[in-house]
């Protein structure tokens, strides 16, 4: 037998299954390539809880970045805001800090779209309902704030103190500042008494400061009827974008234009260009060589190009035998996604990116959403949604466009089963790309770093081994050490690093589920009767990534010791060290073949390289093999850097 020694430089990225890829590892979760290797750098950090700020809420719909004022309505700034499906608007000063504002409340008039907003080229904000298009415009019409007000629970009399209230103001939104629910003024007195549409559920007091929102005018501009639904549809993308001096809307299958010069707008009965009916328009895209349109029908997914004077389109229509869930511009063409590939298109010829992505030919793996991929320099940006918890999950991808490889970050709460990125929108002023979530109780915006750590990261090499002869590992060495692009005055801290190894002969990815919360953090029950799950093997690595039913774990893997009662309604597995909570009920589990070779809990001196050398035991044998490096608990958010790492193998000489 003759020792060898590979070293592992693969850092670039994952996705192309190794085809023609030079530096493409396995996968990786909140990495990004560094100067000297790959860095735990990347995470979602949540910005703004927007279920918590609003009086009803529903599923968040749009983002957009745009001019405001605050509740004093005295400077004007730069805002993120955010809309759901409920007409709720809120709003974030600069997108920076970790406060949020609910701003108004529009017409709840038949919100079966996705409600959007779009900044204007007058930084106004536009935002769409069911009939009208809304405008909020904060350079000519602040809101008013003057004076206070006697509200009474159970009543809908308001009783003005210094206030000039007008007949004007019948339609606008009131809100006590103190409290967190818009109603809708539906009578004017005089100048200190209005009534509301319903009675006021607050609490009882004088003497309190308001806001009404003259500012947003709900019924602005009139479309002239309600959006029609495709047959068979029962919710549809209304998109927007802005070409030139026009801003461009989709109403199912029509389009409407409203002209920002005149302000001027075509309706749904006269509209600018109309495509079959029965067929949706799901995505408005423009740049500088005219407007990707985009949708769906019975046969398919269509893209053409539109120039905004002519009644058709301008190239011939594109088709596809799947779902387009997104478009976005890169330069003067575009990117077009569809549940299968990436493509790139100038609006007449199609180049393939990237085709079955992570291992899915077939199944669905993204949201169809307007504005849910972006570009920004060479890397595109999407979210995906999993199968069954295994290499594609529920994160944010950003993608090379020059070689396909992709990095993957999830959110801080390290849940990569059940969040879903709606729309993104970025910041040439905060520096910031900003996303919108939907997760269960977490739902809001979050904006990606790429200065600091997750707690939890992991990343897989590419199978190693030169030749198919039979291998038998011996050592592995891995160097960590503080990312040299971190700021962080920490001098030293203290996180926990695991080591794995796998062999190529068993399916990298399986999925399992928990039947019962656990009274012990080492316990995982399953209920193996009548599923199709497998049993894991003593070894073997079970990992929690999050679903439905709870995110606790999430990021966390351990190694299993024991398995009883394989096959039964209460097969046992007893992992090697304590999860940090008690598996819950209901929970998918992903199990992998990565063998722990060592795990250490390490502290890191500033500027000093902590080498780990670890004997891997028992001969393990094959004819490649796969490592896998796990940090865990790092909870000074510091991004750690791993250097290249070193394999001994004996090499058997057989087949």
């Amino acid at each position: 037998m003759a020792s060898k020694l590979e070293t592992i430089k693969q850092f670039e990225g994952f996705g192309n299954d190794y085809k023609n890829s030079i530096g493409e590892y396995h996968r990786s979760s909140n990495f990004i390539k560094s100067k000297n290797g790959i860095t735990s750098a990347g995470v979602l950090r949540h910005l703004i809880d927007t279920q918590t700020l609003c009086d009803i809420y529903s599923t968040p719909t749009s983002i957009v970045f745009g001019k405001g004022r605050g509740i004093d309505q005295v400077t004007l700034n730069d805002y993120i805001y955010s809309s759901d499906r409920n007409g709720s608007i809120i709003q974030s000063f600069g997108g920076i800090f970790l406060t949020g504002e609910y701003v108004h409340r529009a017409m709840n008039d038949n919100h079966i779209y996705l409600m959007g907003l779009i900044s204007d080229p007058k930084s106004r904000i536009l935002y769409m309902q069911d009939r009208y298009l809304g405008m909020a415009d904060p350079f000519t019409t602040p809101n008013y704030i003057a004076g206070t007000v006697t509200l009474t629970s159970g009543s809908n009399a308001v009783v003005g103190s210094g206030t000039t209230f007008t007949a004007g103001m019948v339609g606008f939104v009131i809100r006590a500042t103190a409290d967190n629910k818009f109603y809708r003024i539906s009578g004017y007195t005089d100048a200190t008494h209005i009534t509301l549409a319903s009675n006021y559920a607050g609490t009882t007091g004088s003497g309190k400061g308001y806001i009404i929102n003259t500012a947003w005018n709900d019924q602005w501009k009139d479309f002239g009827a309600s959006v029609t639904l495709p047959s068979g549809v029962t919710s549809i993308s209304c998109p927007m974008d802005v070409y030139e001096d026009t801003v461009i809307f989709g109403r199912g299958s029509i389009i409407v234009t409203l002209n920002i010069l005149t302000d001027t707008i075509t309706t749904d009965a006269s509209p600018s260009l109309t495509v079959p009916a029965g067929y949706s328009i799901d995505h408005i895209v423009s740049n500088s060589n005219g407007i990707l349109i985009a949708g769906s029908s019975a046969k398919g997914s269509f893209f053409f190009l539109w120039d905004n004077l002519s009644d058709r389109s301008i190239s011939p229509w594109t088709w596809f035998d799947d779902t387009i869930v997104s478009v976005c511009k890169n330069g003067s063409e575009w990117i077009v996604r569809t549940n299968r590939g990436i493509y790139q298109t100038n609006g007449y010829a199609v180049v393939t990116l990237k085709e079955e992505f992570l291992d899915n030919s077939t199944t669905t793996s993204f949201i169809n959403h307007p504005k849910n991929s972006i570009v920004i320099d060479k890397h595109l940006y999407f979210g995906a949604t999993n199968t069954q918890n295994a290499k594609r999950r529920n994160v944010l991808y950003r993608m090379n466009i020059e070689n396909g490889l992709m990095e993957c970050f999830t959110r801080t709460n390290l849940n990569q089963g059940t969040m879903s990125i709606l729309q993104f929108e970025y910041s040439n002023s905060a520096y910031r790309l900003f996303a919108l979530i939907s997760e269960d109780a977490l739902a809001g915006i979050d904006y990606l770093s790429t200065e600091i750590s997750a707690k939890c990261a992991s990343y897989i090499t590419t199978p190693i081994g030169s030749g198919e002869n039979q291998k038998v590992a011996e050592k592995i060495k891995v160097r960590i050490r503080k990312n040299n692009r971190s700021a962080s005055p920490l001098n030293a801290f203290t996180f926990n690093v695991a080591i794995k190894i796998s062999t190529n002969k068993r399916t990298i990815y399986s999925v399992s589920r928990v039947k019962q919360t656990s009274a012990s953090k080492k316990i995982i029950i399953v209920n193996n009767t009548a599923s199709q799950f497998p049993t894991p093997k003593v070894g073997d690595e079970i990992e929690f990534v999050g679903d439905l039913n709870s995110i606790l774990n999430a990021g966390y893997s351990r190694n299993v010791v024991s398995v009883t009662g394989a096959g039964t309604a209460t097969e046992t597995i007893t992992v090697d060290s304590d999860f940090p909570e008690l598996p819950q009920s209901g929970q998918y589990i992903v199990i992998t073949p990565f063998r722990l070779v060592v795990r250490k809990t390490i502290t890191v001196t500033d500027g000093e390289i902590q080498e780990i050398v670890a004997t891997i035991k028992n001969s393990f044998q094959g004819t490649k093999f796969m490592i896998k490096v796990d940090i865990e608990d790092n909870t000074s958010s510091v991004p750690l850097e791993i250097q290249p790492i070193d394999i001994i193998y004996n090499d058997k000489g057989v087949l």
